[in-house]
């Protein structure tokens, strides 16, 4: 199987910026023969398989996707596991001369392609919103912007032409503030710091709570089966009333009732599914012996400590 070969559409670590300030290392990307630099006012500019590169003598700015620079800079719908991360490492060091214990990051974003048994869209479709906030919609997902990061949902298929008939829902979150990233993800200086299996713990268990904590409800069902029209229009309505709620326990009321209404029309379960399928893709990318080491580690800490 090749190494591009789409098939099981997992990933974790996907776009960011690197920051080089060390004199050695700028000096190995602006002298290296794989760069072609031409001059844009102030920097040097180049584009190396997907990544952009702005050089000046006192540092230099790389951004792009480190999954995207793995496939030369064609795509992101396929496998990104840790020793794939591990290769596009060296593969920067070797290839543009960065170290990774130099090269500074200065934001960053994580993702997982879910590979569904439907078009993705029916799912994006059901996104009601996320905490208080409602999506902001295009045509190819939606995207619920905070001050610190942002959450983007939509269809690799419909984004990608190569992948028009895999039925792939991208969930991915880009971190605009690193502090944030730091708070969630735990210590991220510099590139070597991805290759930390717990980094990859921690990035898997909050991925898994934002989806968690997404509200969801099946639309296309809500429509077409036989509910009572009064109780569609409460659940279709609900997210606008939840928000209009003058107190805590009134909207802690409508949210129950809600709940008990979507359990009694089966209209989580495509959510419910996602989830299902999401954990599969966790397990698969932290199933590498250097992350399953360090899990064992610390349960064997734990259980050491609770004896």
């Amino acid at each position: 199987m090749g190494r591009n070969s789409p098939t099981k559409f997992n990933s974790m670590i996907d776009g960011m910026k690197i920051l080089v300030t060390e004199p050695e290392d700028l000096d190995n990307i602006r002298r290296n023969e794989n760069l072609k630099f031409e001059q844009r006012g102030a920097y040097d500019y180049t584009k190396y398989r997907g990544l952009h590169i702005r050089w000046q003598p006192s540092h230099c700015l790389i951004d792009g996707s480190l999954h995207k620079f793995k496939n030369n800079g064609v795509h992101n719908a396929d496998d990104f596991e840790y020793s794939d991360l591990k290769q596009v490492i060296e593969d920067l060091y070797n290839e543009l001369g960065i170290n990774p214990s130099h090269a500074a990051i200065k934001n960053l974003e994580i993702g997982i392609n879910i590979k569904l048994p439907y078009n993705p869209l029916m799912f994006i479709d059901s996104i009601v919103k996320h905490g208080g906030k409602l999506p902001e919609v295009d045509n190819i997902g939606v995207k619920i912007p905070y001050q610190q990061y942002e959450i983007k949902i939509y269809s690799k298929s419909q984004q990608d032409r190569i992948f028009h008939n895999e039925n792939i829902l991208r969930c991915e979150v880009k971190f605009k503030k690193m502090c944030k990233a730091k708070k969630e993800l735990g210590k991220i200086e510099c590139l070597e710091d991805l290759l930390s299996p717990a980094f990859w713990c921690y990035n898997t268990d909050y991925l898994c709570k934002m989806l968690n904590s997404l509200n969801v409800i099946d639309i296309k069902s809500l429509v077409y089966n036989d509910i009572p029209i009064d109780e569609k229009l409460y659940i279709h309505e609900w997210k606008y009333r939840d928000r209009w709620a003058n107190s805590r326990t009134e909207r802690s009321r409508m949210r129950a009732k809600l709940k008990t209404k979507l359990e009694q029309h089966s209209l989580t379960s495509i959510h419910e599914e996602v989830k299902k399928l999401s954990n599969s893709k966790f397990e698969n990318l932290l199933s590498d012996a250097h992350i399953v080491s360090y899990q064992q580690g610390i349960r064997d800490r734990r259980l050491h400590f609770n004896l």
